[in-house]
């Protein structure tokens, strides 16, 4: 699990990774492994805010976040702040899904992010990034190429 995170998300020794998934969520679980893994290090929120995700960025100086579907387009919406023109370009990778291209474009321009995520497919409680799409584009609306260690079978 820790080695697919590191390979999905692409966590250094030197990042910070943030996010507010539960622990129990294959985004917080994945991450700590992976941080362990590269010897990177971990800030889990406790809750996801809106409005306190760019004092969070900030106050932990993140440079990955993961996040869940809808959040990414609740922080988009929203219009800038001090602290948020304080962070620009501060986040080097961010991932969640689904994350359209429109909206993966828009982080990037808005708020200076250099890998904003790919679509995506796991099963925590199969430990596993089952899909993903790093490297070759996929159909629009799918999850992503099969990773070679997995089966998939529909």
């Amino acid at each position: 699990m820790g080695w697919q995170s590191n390979w999905y998300i692409g966590i250094r020794h030197d990042d910070i990774y943030w996010t507010p998934c539960p622990l129990f969520h294959l985004g917080a679980a994945g991450g700590m492994i992976g941080t362990l893994l590269s010897g990177a290090s971990m800030s889990i929120a406790p809750q996801f805010s809106v409005s306190g995700f760019w004092p969070e960025m900030e106050r932990s100086g993140a440079t990955v976040v993961m996040l869940l579907s809808s959040t990414l387009n609740y922080i988009a919406d929203e219009p800038d702040t001090e602290v948020s023109r304080r962070c620009y370009g501060k986040i080097r990778t961010i991932h969640g899904v689904p994350f359209s291209g429109h909206l993966q474009a828009r982080w990037k321009e808005r708020f200076g992010v250099k890998n904003a995520g790919a679509v995506g497919y796991g099963m925590t409680e199969a430990c596993s990034i089952t899909l993903a799409d790093l490297e070759q584009p996929s159909p629009p609306g799918s999850s992503g190429r099969r990773h070679e260690d997995f089966d998939v079978e529909i």
